[in-house]
């Protein structure tokens, strides 16, 4: 059932079996991920480390508690890309790639998913 992109049981478990919350969650992460993304792209492009760690830090925790943890894993590496101030920012970009490929995965996912 999708375990590399969620674990639905835990999800399940997080969700105590409510599948409706379950619909409402993912309805809500297919809305919200595309700004949510945008804002990380638009940090990584101003090189502003401090929005990064913000917006990864946002996303990863939606991606947690929807049991995403591929992609948690991911954002949290950009949070701590912009948590560093010795990293380069602009190596960001492939990072958020593979956010950004991910989170596109789980929408789909999501948007497919028959609750």
């Amino acid at each position: 059932m999708e375990s590399h992109l969620m674990d639905m049981d835990e999800l399940m478990e997080i969700m105590d079996n409510d599948k409706e919350l379950v619909r409402e969650c993912f309805d809500d992460f297919i809305v919200d991920s595309p700004e949510m993304l945008r804002k990380i792209k638009m940090a990584i492009d101003m090189k502003d480390r401090e929005h990064l760690e913000k917006t990864a830090h946002a996303i990863k925790g939606s991606l947690r508690y929807l049991a995403a943890h591929n992609a948690a894993d991911i954002a949290f590496k950009l949070e701590k890309m912009g948590a560093q101030a010795h990293s380069d920012v602009e190596t960001a970009e492939d990072v958020y790639q593979s956010l950004a490929n991910e989170c596109k995965k789980l929408r789909n996912f999501m948007e497919n998913y028959d609750v």
